[in-house]
């Protein structure tokens, strides 16, 4: 397997995860990273991979989200 953007491979490492000490570990790392994309997949696999999701992992990546719209708009303004 070829390696994967940060976006991409935390949601194959959620799926992945057997512990709840490998979840948390893997949350942590959410709250500590720019995410630039894949947002939604990413929320959605913490979700499945928790029983009670963290407020602070689904903000940050919620805050993560809404950066990233931010540039996108703003490269799409520059563009015109």
């Amino acid at each position: 397997m070829k390696p994967l953007p940060f976006h991409e491979s935390i949601v194959v490492a959620f799926k992945a995860a057997k512990t709840d000490l490998q979840v948390e570990c893997l949350a942590k790392l959410i709250i500590l990273t720019k995410i630039p994309e894949n947002h939604d997949e990413i929320t959605e696999a913490y979700k499945k991979a928790v029983i009670v999701p963290s407020s602070d992992v689904l903000e940050h990546l919620q805050e993560q989200k809404e950066i990233a719209e931010k540039k996108q708009k703003e490269a799409d303004e520059k563009k015109k």
